[in-house]
Parts: C-alpha cells; structure tokens; sequence
C-alpha cells in the first residue's frame, strides 16, 4: 500500500501543490523532488513521514514517536505569511487518510472577521472554537493499517543520518556482530521508520542471514556410489549448494556490494571466529575487507541505504524470495548531500536496477535518476 495524493496549502514558503503519485501500468514509480533552498521539499517530505509515524502508532507499541506525540509540529506559526490558515492532505491507495488544519483565528471568528471560508468539504468537520484541527482515518480501519507496517517496507532516512567513521575511537573498530533479539510479543513490530545511523543493526542483520543460510539453506543430494568391495550401491550425501529464502537474500546482500564497491568477480561475506565475530567481505576466497566498519563513510552511507531496505522488508511479513518482492514506501531527504561526488556519478546510476525490480515501491528523494517532480514554492 502506497501513497496516492498529497495536497498542500499555505504551509511554509508553498502556496499549493497537489501531487498524484506516479504510477506505470499501475505499479507506483520511484519520485523524485527537486527545488532550491527553502522552497519547501523538506516541509513536503514531513507531512508524508508524519502520515507513516501517525499510522504506526495506532497498531504498534514500539513507536519511533512516543503515542500521544507527534513527528511534526503542528502550529499556527507554520501558515505561509499573508494567509490565515493552512491546509494539509495525505492519502494512501488504500483510502486511509490524515488531513490537518491550522488558523490564525479560532473558526467562528475567522468566518465572521474575514468573510471568507476555504472551498473544503473538510472545513465544517473544524469545531468553531478550535484554531487547529486534526483527523485521521487510521483508527476506522486497523486492519488495513497493521497490513501497511506489517507487509512491506517503510523507511525514512533523515538528512541527519550519519555514521561515525571507524577511525573517530576504537569503539568502532572492535564492534562486533551480534545475532539479532527480536521480540515476539503483540503489538511490538521490532522495526523503525526512522533509520538515522543503521549500520550496526545491518551488521547484526547481516549475522542473521549467514547463519541461517548455513543451517536452514544446505541443498543435499543422495548419491548412490557402488565400492568394489561392495556388493551393493551405497548412498552418499552430497552437498550441492544452498537453497532457500535466506540465500536468496545473501544473493541480493551480495549484488548491492558488488555495485557499491565496484567489484564484479568473487564476493561474498565472511562471519569471523567465535572470539571475533566481524563481518568482513571476502574476495576470491581471501580477506578483503575485515570489517565492514573500516569502509568509507561515503560507502558506508550507500550501503546503509540499501541493506536498510531490504532489511526491513526481510523483517516485515511480505513474501520475499526474490528482489521484485520487495515493496513499500522509502523517503530518503537529500540523498546527495552524505554521498562523495564519485560515488553520486559512479555509484547511484547503476543502482537503477534496484527500483526497475522492485515494482512496489515508492522512493521519494531530493536527487534521483527517475521520475522528477520540478518543485517550487509559489
């Protein structure tokens, strides 16, 4: 379940704008949003953050937002100067919506000073002594919300991430992996929306995957050998690879490194000794990287970005067997400004294969190589 339309009004330095979220033979595509400083993309990007957080909320305990709380402030300060109230719309295909108000006069002095009402059919649900006025549809139907935070992908990646690099203290560099706890308990989605420095859950993440593979994916094949000595065959087990939805997962794990790291030949994750459990990225059967701590920052950055995703699709309870699987909603807010210039022309571009397959997905960013959305505040 995806976004379908966000209508803005007088909020910030935007006057108006409505968005229908793009679509290709009914699969949503990938979006991006472009504009200078200060006309409003980041104001645009909260309101649908805000909408996810909103939703969670009312089906999950383990919130990145305390219940009762709110993302996004919500205050008649934020109503574009020379206005007198504000208007906001966020729907999901769906049908769940959350729509908010704000006005500098409560709603019977506004209608009776200013002569004047919006041409809103959400206007009368505003009590006429309230300056605020907010309402969500999220509570009406909470099976079909609990089917958006539980079968697909959410993701919202701040401009504020970060990742401390391993040099900063040793902290870093004697980090080791641990196998990832998760609860089992109702109401608790052991996931956040909200991924500021990820990289440790990834690692521990990426524990998980090795292991499995290795203890649920071994493919075996009976094999009847005849000895001389015998006068009947005897049956063999024979290991011929691995087999499974783990694996197919590494599989994915290991194309994002080969792109990020700009390595074609053979790669593949090693898991360290009992006494130093580290992930290191092995290559031709050698140590090449012995901690995925001791990366560039800058390759840090984009492999967070997409492990981060599968990630948190692997822990959701959509099916996930192959790449074209995964789907969801991912809001990455100034996807250039963490990434080095190399990185930005060598690296993203090829990285088109990711939302060509995953169908199902939106991503909403400020720098991307599909679809654009030219954005200036009016």
């Amino acid at each position: 379940m995806t976004f379908k339309k966000i209508i803005i009004e007088n909020i910030g330095p935007i006057n108006f704008i409505e968005i229908e979220f793009p679509k290709t033979d009914q699969k949503p595509k990938p979006l991006l949003i472009v504009g200078e400083n200060g006309s409003g993309k980041s104001i645009l990007l909260s309101h649908l953050v805000n909408s996810l957080i909103v939703g969670k909320q009312e089906v999950f305990d383990d919130v990145d937002v305390e219940k009762g709380k709110v993302f996004k402030y919500r205050s008649p300060d934020y109503v574009k100067a020379g206005q007198y109230y504000s208007f906001s719309s966020v729907e999901f295909d769906s049908g769940q919506k959350i729509q908010e108000w704000q006005l500098l006069l409560q709603k019977d002095e506004f209608e009776a000073q200013l002569k004047f009402t919006p041409l809103r059919n959400e206007w009368n649900q505003i009590p006429n002594t309230q300056y605020s006025h907010f309402s969500s549809t999220f509570q009406g139907d909470k099976s079909s919300t609990k089917d958006i935070f539980e079968k697909q992908c959410n993701l919202y990646f701040p401009v504020n991430r970060f990742e401390e690099p391993a040099w900063l203290n040793l902290d870093n560099l004697t980090a080791k992996a641990r196998y990832t706890e998760l609860k089992k308990i109702s109401g608790y989605s052991n996931r956040d929306i909200i991924c500021t420095s990820p990289l440790k859950k990834n690692v521990n993440w990426l524990l998980d995957v090795i292991f499995d593979r290795q203890a649920f994916d071994l493919k075996i094949q009976n094999v009847s050998v005849t000895f001389p000595q015998n006068q009947s065959p005897t049956i063999l087990n024979h290991f011929s690879g691995y087999e499974g939805q783990s694996s197919n997962i590494y599989t994915v794990i290991l194309e994002v490194l080969k792109v990020v790291l700009g390595e074609s030949g053979d790669i593949r994750l090693g898991a360290g000794t009992r006494q130093n459990r580290r992930i290191s990225v092995m290559k031709d059967n050698e140590i090449w990287v012995p901690n995925l701590f001791q990366l560039s920052t800058g390759e840090i950055q984009l492999l967070n970005l997409f492990f981060s995703i599968v990630r948190d699709y692997d822990l959701s309870q959509g099916e996930f067997n192959k790449l074209s699987d995964v789907k969801g909603i991912v809001i990455i807010d100034e996807i250039d400004s963490h990434l080095h210039t190399i990185h930005q022309k060598e690296v993203l571009p090829p990285m088109r294969w990711v939302p060509s397959n995953w169908n199902d997905r939106q991503i909403f960013s400020h720098s991307s190589p599909w679809h654009s959305f030219d954005f200036h505040a009016k």
